[in-house]
């Protein structure tokens, strides 16, 4: 049996886990049987990680069955116990944006002592967009020193070092 596609707003500044998981425990909680037929889409592993937990905040850590819930990339990827076996218990909570940026900011500061604090928080949030999308893409970092040759990009070897 298929469900039918629901699309729901919250708006800015909601817990978003939160509010998802207690919108789809009102619309399905009685049948815990269409909740698990369910189907939800995240952007990551932290995603889904986080609404698992909601989840379990909401119901007070009873036993129940869940939605399927995939990171968005991996929708395709139905494979049931094989997907369920991987270990996302080791994927790190969620940081919270703010203090994501600010422990770049103070990272670029450290490796740009004479960089001003606006402009390294700017390079912070460039560095941040980098990181997610090279975990996005599931590209391999320790291969950023084979982009370009030494002798083309001298600049290139600062952002190596860095």
């Amino acid at each position: 049996m298929n469900l039918p596609l629901h699309c729901r707003s919250i708006p800015a500044g909601e817990p978003f886990v939160n509010v998802l998981a207690g919108w789809m425990l009102e619309r399905y909680g009685s049948d815990a049987l269409t909740l698990a037929r369910a189907l939800v889409l995240l952007p990551g592993h932290r995603a889904c990680r986080a609404l698992r937990e909601a989840f379990l905040d909401i119901t007070g850590g009873k036993a129940m069955l869940l939605p399927r819930i995939r990171p968005i990339g991996e929708a395709e990827d139905d494979t049931g116990a094989a997907y369920l076996s991987r270990d996302l218990e080791t994927v790190p909570p969620p940081v919270i944006p703010l203090r994501r940026e600010l422990l770049l900011t103070k990272l670029v500061l450290a490796t740009q002592p004479h960089c001003p604090v606006g402009q390294a928080a700017e390079l912070a949030r460039g560095l941040a967009r980098f990181i997610d999308e090279a975990a996005r893409e599931k590209l391999d970092l320790g291969r950023l020193s084979t982009l370009a040759p030494e002798e083309l990009a001298t600049h290139w070897q600062q952002t190596l070092d860095f």
